[in-house]
């Protein structure tokens, strides 16, 4: 039985990268996505967002989202939660070829896995399939990796890997990139 605070959870991220030097951009890209999930069972939800962003170093100008679809809890243990989700995703993209809007639907398939039995270690790990509906070829593969080691109660050491992989980039831009990211976090 789900607790009445527990059917409904909201997220919301906001992202913007700016390297300047020289008065000249070397990176620009930002990304908000805001997600609702309602539960349904313990082991069942239901998902919907949108979400927006723009990224100079893979040629994209701007894409759009808008998505829905069930989420899976494959394990819950005191330690690990495992899930898996099959959305529907309508997607509206310009890149840096002018010719062409890109608009798609795509299937968005992902499998979630949390490890947090340290007290001062935590592990994130999503991998994400979405392949254009109409044209398998099209696909992307996204993989994020994050884990977190509590120094103090309050500081933290961040540790973050994401891989991504377009079959169909934007004229001009790998099919591949990688982006590592390390910080230190301070909870007040």
């Amino acid at each position: 039985m789900l607790k009445n605070q527990d059917i409904h959870s909201y997220l919301f991220i906001n992202e913007f990268n700016l390297v300047r030097a020289n008065a000249n951009n070397l990176a620009l890209n930002s990304y908000q996505h805001l997600r609702y999930k309602r539960a349904i069972k313990p082991y069942l939800s239901g998902e919907a967002f949108g979400q927006t962003q723009f990224n100079e170093q893979i040629g994209l100008k701007f894409r759009g989202l808008l998505g829905a679809g069930p989420r899976l809890r494959l394990f819950y243990a005191d330690s690990m939660k495992i899930f898996t989700g099959a959305m529907w995703m309508y997607e509206y993209e310009k890149t840096t070829d002018e010719l062409v809007n890109n608009v798609k639907n795509r299937m968005s398939l992902y499998l979630s896995f949390l490890y947090f039995k340290e007290k001062h270690f935590n592990l994130d790990l999503v991998c994400y399939y979405q392949p254009d509906l109409i044209d398998f070829g099209d696909f992307r593969v996204l993989t994020e990796l994050k884990a977190e080691w509590y120094i103090t109660q309050k500081l933290s050491f961040r540790f973050g890997l994401i891989q991504n992989y377009n079959s169909l980039p934007a004229k001009g831009f790998p099919n591949n990139t990688l982006n590592v990211r390390n910080a230190f976090g301070y909870r007040f």
